[in-house]
Formats: structure tokens, C-alpha cells, sequence
């Protein structure tokens, strides 16, 4: 199945991910996250749903599922 969202195409049966076109390399467990998103789109994914369908078994922190990289300006502290 093919899923198309802003200028990506996902296809769940290839195991591919195109911006614009052009191949994006993701890691497998980045992808089945992406999948599992765009296939529920419109509702709450649970940390449940998360730590079943794309972690298989390790064990999943909070920070995990965050955004790991942050705006030079907050990385720096207080000025």
C-alpha cells in the first residue's frame, strides 16, 4: 500500500520512503514509526501501540520517542 503525505510518498510493500521524488534512507525501525504513523493518521498512536508494532521487545524511554535534536539556541543554556 501507498501512502502520500506533504511531498512524501510511502510504500508500505516496496519499504520505501521519496521526498520529492528522491529515495530517503531511514532506518527499518524509523520506517515501520513512520508507517505506523501514516496508517493511523487522524487519531492518538499510544506508546502501547508503539512499543507492539516498532520496538518489538527493547525497552522504550520517553526520550525515545522525542525529538533527539533541539535548536542550537536551546542546546547552549542560558545566556
Amino acid at each position: 500500500m501507498r501512502h502520500s503525505f506533504a511531498d512524501c510518498l510511502l510504500d508500505a510493500e516496496a519499504l520505501t520512503l521519496t521526498r520529492a521524488g528522491q529515495p530517503v534512507a531511514v532506518e527499518p525501525q524509523v520506517f515501520d514509526l513512520i508507517r505506523l504513523l501514516v496508517e493511523n493518521a487522524g487519531r492518538v498512536v499510544t506508546r502501547d501501540e508503539i512499543v507492539a508494532r516498532v520496538r518489538t521487545g527493547r525497552i522504550l524511554s520517553g526520550a525515545a520517542v522525542a525529538p533527539q535534536r533541539k535548536p542550537p539556541a536551546f542546546r547552549a543554556g542560558p545566556a
